[in-house]
């Protein structure tokens, strides 16, 4: 292991330890204090089911990525071992081997072992399984757009009680039908449908972007409530 490496392990414990988030300064979400409350209660509900996992829909661009991003930094350092899998669909698509250095990822994430060298999607979901079957984890899959997605990253076998999965997709029936909902997994599963933002929400995160302050900087008022 990288020295490096070695430094950012010793730090994320000791915020796990401390039950404080890596950063302090988490990113301003306009119009998601609902949805942050919520998932906030959720991540807090021990359950006794093996499996426990919560479904974020939404339209693309619409904030799933930024709401999973920031309950992910406000929570992850709770649980024994933490993965955030971002831009899943991109990938795959777009990289050769794609869903392969993203098992590898979430396989090095949740057990710190990275010295496994295995070229088989279906080895690295047998070895992902394992690791969920024995470790409290929190797991965020950002963007997932197919079964086999989902399947080869989280296998068929269940999680560890106590363990939380979050997905975000376009599909809102896709995580049900995922081989994890299978007859002998116990499953609990919760949804989120993010909605746009409102009129009010939409020009205060207009103004942040374009002046750097929540209203329109005078003269500008009459522009940026007709955009």
């Amino acid at each position: 292991m990288k020295e490096t490496e070695f430094i950012e392990e010793i730090v994320t414990d000791i915020h796990r330890r401390l039950g404080v988030p890596l950063s302090n300064t988490l990113p301003l979400l306009i119009g998601m204090d609902h949805y942050i409350k919520f998932i906030s209660s959720w991540l807090k509900d021990g359950s006794d089911h093996a499996t426990d996992i919560l479904t974020v829909v939404g339209m693309g661009g619409i904030g799933k990525t930024s709401l999973a991003k920031y309950v992910f930094k406000l929570h992850s350092g709770k649980f024994h071992k933490s993965s955030f899998i971002e831009g899943i669909n991109t990938r795959c698509n777009e990289q050769f081997n794609g869903l392969l250095d993203l098992q590898k990822q979430l396989y090095k994430d949740i057990s710190k072992n990275d010295w496994l060298q295995v070229n088989d999607v279906s080895v690295y979901t047998s070895k992902i399984e394992n690791v969920l079957g024995h470790k409290m984890v929190f797991i965020v899959l950002d963007d997932i757009d197919s079964l086999d997605q989902l399947d080869a990253l989280l296998g068929k076998k269940g999680l560890h009680p106590g363990s939380k999965i979050i997905i975000t997709t376009k599909d809102a029936s896709l995580t049900e039908r995922c081989s994890l909902f299978n007859p002998k997994v116990k499953t609990k599963h919760s949804k989120v449908l993010l909605k746009g933002l409102c009129e009010t929400e939409s020009l205060e995160l207009l103004c942040i972007h374009a002046f750097k302050s929540q209203k329109p900087k005078e003269g500008y008022k009459e522009v940026s409530e007709s955009l």
